[in-house]
């Protein structure tokens, strides 16, 4: 479960445009900060009705403040997904990490380290609801992007490879699990 961070393209330009004594940042992104602690308290906490309610609060303001297709957007879709899951919703969680996902993909492309943690956090759920052929397709999406965002000797690139290879022994592809299995032993 990978929590996302929710800085936001514009807070950075702000920033390297004035001194950081005196820049404010807008109240919307103060409030989306907020809100995305809190979800993550509240995740780990327990307290999933109310993890729920700010995530749900964080996804509206992130996508009227920033539109569709932009980190934060992002960002807060998939932690909200994360308590939607944790609380059951599968339905409501399945949607939101493949919001997440469109998201990250609009925004920083498909080869993105982003864009893989959310496509690791949607597997993770497909896998659990028993879509292997979903989950399958997923693996190797995300595999894709962390073999161009952060290298194939990546701890990260490395994991989804094994969970990939373990995956495909389960259903019997032992030959072309051997593959991947023999590239995590390697660290490439």
């Amino acid at each position: 479960r990978q929590f996302a961070s929710s800085s936001s393209s514009a807070s950075a330009s702000a920033s390297s445009t004035a001194s950081s004594a005196s820049y404010s940042p807008p109240a919307a992104e103060v409030r989306l900060k907020e809100l995305q602690r809190r979800v993550a308290a509240c995740y780990a906490e327990g307290e999933l009705e109310e993890g729920v309610a700010a995530g749900a609060e964080a996804y509206v303001l992130a996508r009227a403040e920033f539109g569709a297709t932009h980190p934060a957007t992002a960002s807060a879709a998939n932690n909200l997904a994360l308590v939607q899951k944790a609380s059951g919703d599968v339905e409501q969680a399945t949607m939101h990490y493949t919001i997440a996902l469109d998201a990250y993909v609009g925004s920083v492309g498909e080869h993105h380290a982003s864009t893989a943690k959310a496509a690791i956090n949607l597997v993770a759920l497909l896998r659990q609801e028993g879509r292997i052929d979903e989950a399958e397709a997923m693996y190797r999406r995300a595999l894709s992007s962390q073999d161009e965002a952060v290298g194939a000797e990546h701890v990260d690139t490395l994991a989804t490879a094994s969970a990939l290879g373990t995956l495909l022994v389960g259903l019997g592809r032992i030959e072309e699990a051997e593959g991947l299995l023999r590239r995590v032993l390697s660290g490439r």
